[in-house]
């Protein structure tokens, strides 16, 4: 029912201190893990933000606002003849004290959506550069600081329960991996081998048809265009990027027809899964999917049947 709870969220939409002049400060990107000050287009991103005072508050409509509650924000590339765009917004909301590595009291978590049309600026040569755009955000008309992100062509992370745009009421920060017929995967409800499961994701870049930021995807849904490879491992960590002939490509990966910025991948478990240990008392094991592309990678754990 968490699973399905968040994903309604989604499917709701389809009906460093301060000077004296105020102004709000982007001090990082909610991502998993947090490292990462990459971009990719189309992505949904979470920025954390200190001065800015609006309420918690929603989208409610598609195509998705460049504005909510006074706050608004805009990506810009200078070097790409003054690349100047606001950036659809999906939520505001309070970051509660204590939550995870954050222990102050004063943040909001942004979700806005980078521009698509944003690719690559002139570089030395004939060699392109990636952008590094910048993204400001403004509450009622007033500018705060810029922060520069680079942009590459996917910035991979599966989704799970324990993301800010989330923010399940107990996460356990588990992947978001369905069975068919779309129930979670779980302790109680394990995978099989050779059984076709489904991850949900974002940031897997640009897709053919292109969608605007903002939109909705149409249906059939548009596929990615990025080369994306799977793999499957018994170890707790995700299996090294090197793909070999272990690595398979899914049967689908595209966006999800009828949101914003959500794709699915749907890939078919191994009929031979790795060896997996299981202990008398523990149920089922657990089997780490790993999804690379040339710039990202991420992975999840799921039970599965002994």
């Amino acid at each position: 029912m968490r699973f399905w709870g968040a994903l309604l969220c989604w499917a709701a939409l389809l009906a460093a201190d301060l000077g004296a002049q105020g102004g709000s400060v982007i001090v990082g990107a909610y991502y998993y893990p947090q490292s990462r000050q990459y971009l990719s287009p189309g992505q949904l991103v979470t920025l954390l933000v200190r001065g800015i005072s609006a309420p918690d508050s929603w989208a409610t409509q598609i195509p998705l606002p460049l504005e909510l509650s006074g706050v608004s924000a805009v990506m810009q590339e200078p070097l790409l003849g003054g690349y100047r765009k606001p950036m659809p917004l999906f939520r505001i909301q309070t970051i509660p004290c204590g939550m995870g590595t954050i222990y102050v009291c004063d943040y909001r978590a942004v979700t806005v959506q980078v521009p698509t049309d944003l690719r690559v600026v002139p570089g030395l040569g004939e060699l392109p550069r990636p952008a590094t755009p910048t993204i400001t955000l403004f509450e009622n008309g007033v500018a705060g600081s810029a922060e520069e992100f680079e942009l590459v062509k996917t910035t991979l992370n599966i989704v799970r329960d324990c993301m800010l745009m989330i923010l399940a009421e107990h996460p356990s920060c588990a992947g978001w991996v369905t069975h068919a017929d779309g129930s979670l995967i779980t302790a109680g409800s394990p995978a099989r081998s050779g059984e076709n499961v489904a991850l949900y994701a974002l940031g897997l870049g640009l897709t053919s048809p292109p969608v605007p930021e903002g939109q909705a995807a149409p249906f059939p849904a548009p596929r990615t265009e990025a080369d994306l490879l799977a793999t499957f491992s018994s170890g707790p960590l995700p299996a090294p990027v090197v793909p070999d002939s272990t690595w398979v490509r899914p049967d689908f990966s595209g966006l999800v027809s009828g949101f914003v910025g959500l794709y699915q991948v749907y890939l078919r478990l191994p009929d031979q899964l790795p060896p997996i240990t299981t202990h008398p008392g523990e149920g089922p094991g657990r089997l780490t999917i790993t999804l690379a592309t040339s710039s990202s990678s991420d992975a999840a754990q799921i039970f599965v049947a002994p």
